[in-house]
């Protein structure tokens, strides 16, 4: 390689960065010269001049001010300035020793001491402020009394090596030396240290400026005066310095201990005040202890005045901090002693229970509690004080309270307990649950009341129905149910007004009222749809039906009866009349799904006449004989399986994003049409195929879920269980297997059950859906709405999705009483940590709606009707670009009782 190619190679690598980095070095090595010369220069000079401050002719010296540099030099430029040291003791130490050897000796323990010093402060954690008694005490100790041994011990042997000394005065001058290294780290040292701390005159309040200044001359005279006079009035001193360290502290007392060190030093040199007529010997005595007891007493008690000050801060920033939470907690919190008296209450407790400002402190907690209840409440407080584990904090306790004025209201507590000076204490976060209550009333009417009308709703009628059923059952008893609708209710509201239609609704229920038994249930199914529940109807002695029959009749006509008067409706005369069909048990069906069915086939076939007139199902003509040929087919297309499944989406309203698709059951006819499961599902349950068509279901789910997942669509399918299956012990084990076979994700997997499947046996049901969702598995209720549940069991199911029957949409936006029960149940879902599910949108306007409620999950013709997988597929593929991010279902663990589990719903 030429010399003009290296040259070009070495320059190509000198870049900007490198530069910089030289540079900056170079800088870095200039100051650190100048913090060497710097020290060095400072300890050189006050050494020269401590030596003019001997007693006898630069030998001895009462206090060496360069330890005490040193030693500040070290802690804050670091222990690398020692070199400074070393050389300006040997500067100062060489021109008065009989060698260099032993000048070098010298400067080695003037230089090592100050060195251990400093690195003994730092490992125990000094602070130079000498805001706390620990660091006062270590520069006492540590800096001072230890490590200034070593530059006495090297001293007194460099000069014992040069015959400066004899044996016999070895220690005296030990002793000496030692004196005055330390006398200079406690006096100078904590000087030095406050300087940085102490701000110039024009940034203090001028007034404390004053008042340091007038000090320090005070303490100056007065120890001038008192090392003036023959008496022994040093002890005058000591009240001044105090005062400096309590108004000042380091900053004043560090000053005044060196000014009060230099006056004695000065007239311990001149032999005034009571160095008079003294020897050397007890003059360093009397002048050390001197000193000695100023430093001490000022820096020490400096640092104790700011500890104290630092506690008494740290309490009133504790105290500031409580008052804040306090005032800032939403709820009432009360303290209550052992003696049951309150020692503590925040604002809003005051406010909450009516007392003003201070009037809860004193008072017994039994004030605050019903009369009622106070022995109670006094026992349950010294169990509690006893064992604090008998009720842990956040267990709320649902009790009533009494206010200043005697009215009492509901309440929830919260209970925690500590110790203090005062013996143990507890805690009380109160909350007022008042409005709270309201709402679980106005939900729980409205789970089982129609809020427009007043009726029983559509579960509620399903409970009255089964205990119907299981009574006819045992007395071998009729039971009747008749459906009605209003016919034209849309011309109603169409032309007068949705107030109009209420208006309509509501008095179609007065009228019903008329003419119901005492022992009938009433109850509104939704819309412009009544229900009729005619029980314990006896048989006839022959053991015919034709009695009953005539009794249901009876009470139809005067149904319709009821309707021959016109309505007058937003100051209209309105025409209306009913439709009405009729179902019989056991004549036309022995449980409640199929009686209500037939029944709504009798009503739809009465509309269909126009008369305005009841039908009874036994009547019609279509009634069984469709039903009894279907049995051989699904015999067959159970063996067979010619099943289909068809997707309908589940989608996240706010994005439109298809986030899981419901598998639907589909039978292919020869005509190419698919029959809907209505037909022959309930067929299947009858005739005990339903476990073979469910376990088809479920394994071609999976196998679906599985094909989803790898091609990276990470969609999550649903399918339904019936009845039947969930009453299958093993089916939670089945359904496990099948997902670990296919290899599924069993996050990508929803298992729907119905409401009344869900309440049939809760017991059994808890468990086998307890396993699924431990599997992984994601539970849903379906059709919720149209069962009879119990909110305190099924907040006790595993269940994550809540799928809201469509018919609780049907009517929205139009009907205001429809929009309120939806609301009010995507609010029970919420409020029972379950994610709403809505079924059934057909519009735009439903959409929006759910949006506003909080339902953010719907499904229905609008937003997508079931469709092959392959469509579903491309659906997605379609709506999304390669890579992009879809939501993915996720559901919420709040208050469920269950360690929260991986995302599935949309974030």
């Amino acid at each position: 390689m030429s010399l003009e190619s290296l040259l070009r190679e070495r320059l190509s690598v000198t870049s900007p960065a490198r530069v910089l980095a030289n540079s900056a070095r170079a800088r870095s090595l200039v100051g650190f010269a100048l913090r060497i010369a710097l020290v060095a220069a400072v300890y050189y000079v006050a050494a020269r001049l401590s030596l003019k401050l001997s007693l006898v002719g630069g030998q001895v010296t009462p206090i060496w001010p360069p330890t005490g540099i040193a030693v500040v030099a070290l802690l804050r430029l670091g222990r690398r300035v020692w070199p400074a040291v070393a050389l300006a003791a040997f500067l100062v130490n060489a021109p008065i020793s009989s060698s260099l050897l032993v000048a070098a000796g010298i400067a080695a323990g003037n230089t090592i001491a100050p060195l251990l010093a400093a690195t003994l402060l730092r490992r125990a954690d000094f602070r130079p402020e000498l805001d706390r008694l620990r660091d006062a005490l270590a520069i006492v100790f540590v800096a001072a009394l230890l490590s200034m041994t070593v530059s006495a011990t090297l001293g007194t042997i460099a000069l014992a090596f040069a015959e400066r000394t004899s044996p016999v005065g070895f220690w005296a001058t030990w002793s000496v030396w030692w004196t005055g290294d330390a006398m200079g780290v406690l006096v100078v040292a904590p000087f030095l240290l406050t300087l940085p701390s102490v701000r110039r005159p024009l940034r203090l309040d001028w007034r404390r400026w004053s008042e340091a200044s007038i000090l320090l001359v005070i303490t100056g005279l007065v120890t001038f005066a008192v090392f003036h006079t023959r008496l022994r009035l040093e002890y005058l001193v000591f009240p001044l310095l105090g005062w400096m360290a309590w108004r000042f502290g380091q900053r004043g007392a560090a000053p005044a201990a060196l000014l009060t060190s230099t006056i004695a030093i000065w007239a311990a040199i001149e032999g005034t005040g009571s160095f008079a007529d003294a020897g050397l010997a007890e003059r360093m005595v009397t002048l050390q202890v001197f000193n000695a007891s100023v430093a001490f007493a000022s820096f020490v008690f400096a640092a104790l005045v700011a500890g104290h000050r630092q506690a008494q801060e740290e309490l009133r920033q504790s105290e500031e901090r409580t008052s804040g939470l306090l005032a800032s907690a939403p709820d009432a919190i009360i303290v209550v002693g052992e003696d049951g008296r309150i020692r503590l209450a925040n604002a809003l407790a005051e406010t909450m229970f009516g007392y003003g400002q201070q009037e809860l402190i004193g008072l017994t907690v039994d004030a605050l509690v019903p009369e009622g209840l106070r022995s109670a409440h006094a026992r349950h407080r010294v169990t509690y004080l006893k064992d604090p584990a008998t009720r842990p904090m956040g267990l709320g306790l649902d009790l009533a309270a009494r206010r200043k004025d005697g009215t009492e209201f509901p309440v929830e507590i919260g209970l925690s307990s500590h110790s203090s000076a005062e013996g143990r204490m507890i805690t009380c976060i109160v909350s007022d649950i008042t409005e709270r209550k309201r709402l679980e009333k106005e939900m729980a009417f409205l789970a089982y009341h129609d809020k427009l009308t007043g009726l029983a709703n559509k579960a509620k009628f399903d409970d009255h129905l089964e205990v119907a059923l299981a009574r006819a059952g045992r007395s071998r008893g009729i039971v009747a149910v008749l459906c009605m609708d209003i016919d034209g209710l849309k011309l109603v509201n169409d032309g007068l007004g949705h107030a109009a239609g209420d208006e309509l609704i509501a008095e179609t229920a007065s009228r019903l009222r008329s003419v119901a038994r005492e022992t009938d249930v009433l109850a509104r199914q939704g819309g412009d749809e009544f229900l009729v529940l005619l029980a314990d109807l006896p048989q006839d002695s022959d053991g015919s039906f034709r009695g009953a029959v005539r009794a249901v009749e009876e009470v139809a006509k005067r149904i319709r009866d009821q309707f021959e008067a016109p309505f007058h409706v937003a100051d209209t005369d309105l025409d209306v009349t009913v439709s009405v069909g009729i179902s019989i048990c056991p004549l036309d069906a022995s449980d409640a799904r199929t009686l209500l069915r037939n029944a709504d086939i009798a009503m739809y076939r009465s509309k269909e006449t126009g008369t305005g007139d009841f039908v009874l199902y036994a009547e019609d003509p279509r009634g069984g004989h469709e039903r009894f040929s279907l049995v051989p087919s699904v015999r067959r297309a159970s063996r067979e399986e010619p099943w289909v499944l068809c997707y309908q989406p589940i989608v996240e309203l706010a994005s439109g994003s298809v986030v899981a698709a419901e598998a639907l059951l589909r039978w292919p006819q020869p005509d190419g049409s698919l029959m809907p499961p209505g037909k022959f599902v309930p067929l299947a349950e009858e005739l005990g195929l339903i476990h073979r068509i469910g376990g088809w279901v479920m394994r071609e789910a999976c196998r679906q879920a599985k094909a989803w997942q790898q091609e990276g669509l990470g969609l999550a399918v649903s399918f339904n269980l019936s009845p039947r299956q969930l009453w299958n012990p093993g089916l939670a084990e089945e359904i496990i297997t099948c997902i670990e076979r296919e290899e599924v994700d069993p996050r990508r997997v929803i298992v729907e059950i119905t409401e009344s499947a869900a309440m049939a046996d809760p017991a059994r049901t808890q468990g086998a859906l307890g396993a699924l969702s431990e599997a992984g598995l994601t539970v849903a209720i379906d059709d919720f709405g149209t069962g009879h549940s119990s909110l305190s069991r099924l907040k006790l199911l595993p269940v994550d999705l809540l799928k809201i029957d469509l018919s609780f949409l049907r009517e929205i936006p139009d009907n205001e009483n429809a929009t309120q029960m939806m609301a009010a149940i995507v609010q029970l879902a919420r409020t029972l940590g379950l994610t709403p599910v809505a079924e059934g949108v057909e519009s735009e306007e439903q959409s929006q709606f759910l949006l506003r409620e909080g339902c953010t999950l719907a499904q229905g013709y609008h937003l997508g009707p079931p469709v092959q997988a392959s469509e579903v597929a491309q659906r997605l593929q379609r709506a999304e670009p390669t890579g992009a991010e879809r939501p993915q279902l996720q559901h919420d663990d709040r208050d469920r009782g269950r360690t929260p589990r991986p995302s599935l719903l949309p974030r």
